[in-house]
């Protein structure tokens, strides 16, 4: 009966001995990269797919999911779409939190890919790319890859990294943010801050490239001191917004690029007596169903389709999804949902 490549067929073509091929498929192993990389050359070249020791069944029914935090009210949507879709497929799923530090990631990931074979992995949420990322998330991918998992990375865009087999699904982020702001804009405010998330994190800096896009739309010059950046709660929020409005009290309305951090600076305008809307418009990003409806006043906000997002993740790492094959991007829309935080700048 004929058999796909072997290992010994991995180590000839890459001319290593089959010991070294083996390390090579393991990471943390001591060999060299360029060794490393000769081996996954030669695992791509031939389709290998590494019969795994201790592959029951139970191991492949299972979807790992990693997210900043069981906490984080995005992911905990994101995850009852993948849960959704799990069960109708009949896996399991297990959740790594990694607090979005991209050291504690990347030891996940490593440690999937040495470790018994699960059917798919799904990394959710924005990340930071270090360069020692990018080299050590690239090579547990070929790993995974070659051992027949596929990796998804949901509600992370990437667009100047070439991760090879990786399905990437993300919503507008940088679209949405512009459509929010232009929102304000187009209602007269002009004094408007943007109270986001930290440096260097990929979803935090595309929407901030978003309420820049529209104030260049309207031709309004970016002030930076109007920008305040920090982590994505809302009691820092509301320390840092208290701070910007105390600073620029002729601020009219604040742009914050997620509810939490919208939360915040709500609670900082009643601090400082400022009323919304009628002294300072709030626009949020995500709408987090159970809580932008309710909170004082109703936030107006970018709606983010998280719970698609988990189901459509889970279909492409399952390989059931015809737009997402292993190496493409899809981008879900977002759209503005109006309530009761924004009014036109007082004349």
């Amino acid at each position: 009966m004929a058999t796909g490549p072997t290992l010994k067929d991995v180590a000839d073509r890459a001319g290593v001995s089959l010991a070294t091929a083996s390390r090579a498929l393991t990471p943390d192993q001591p060999i060299s990269a360029a060794t490393r990389d000769r081996v996954l050359a030669a695992v791509d070249a031939l389709g290998y797919r590494a019969r795994r020791a201790r592959r029951s069944t139970d191991e492949v029914s299972r979807v790992v999911v990693l997210v900043p935090s069981l906490r984080h009210m995005a992911a905990a949507e994101v995850l009852t779409g993948v849960e959704a879709a799990s069960a109708d497929a009949g896996l399991s799923c297990s959740f790594v939190a990694t607090g979005s530090d991209p050291v504690r990631e990347l030891t996940a990931v490593e440690r999937l890919a040495a470790g018994p074979a699960v059917a798919a992995v799904i990394a959710v949420g924005g990340t930071r790319p270090t360069s020692q990322w990018r080299e050590s998330m690239t090579r547990s991918i070929r790993t995974l890859r070659s051992h027949g998992t596929r990796v998804v990375f949901c509600g992370r865009s990437l667009p100047d990294e070439d991760l090879g087999e990786v399905a990437v699904l993300d919503y507008e982020n940088r679209e949405g943010s512009l459509a929010a702001v232009s929102v304000l804009l187009s209602k007269g405010h002009r004094r408007i801050g943007l109270v986001r998330g930290p440096a260097g994190f990929s979803t935090s800096e595309e929407r901030s490239q978003g309420y820049a896009d529209a104030l260049a739309g309207f031709d309004v010059e970016l002030d930076p001191t109007l920008v305040s950046t920090g982590a994505r709660s809302g009691v820092d929020a509301a320390r840092r917004c208290t701070e910007l409005l105390t600073q620029h009290p002729d601020l009219t309305a604040v742009f914050a690029d997620s509810d939490t951090q919208a939360f915040g600076v709500l609670r900082a305008a009643q601090l400082l007596g400022r009323r919304v809307p009628e002294d300072l418009s709030v626009i949020g990003f995500d709408d987090h169903e159970d809580l932008a409806p309710v909170s004082s006043p109703p936030l107006t906000t970018v709606h983010s389709p998280f719970v698609e997002l988990g189901r459509r993740a889970t279909r492409a790492a399952l390989g059931t999804d015809p737009e997402l094959e292993p190496g493409s991007r899809l981008t879900l829309a977002t759209h503005i949902v109006m309530r009761a935080s924004v009014a036109p700048v007082a004349r």
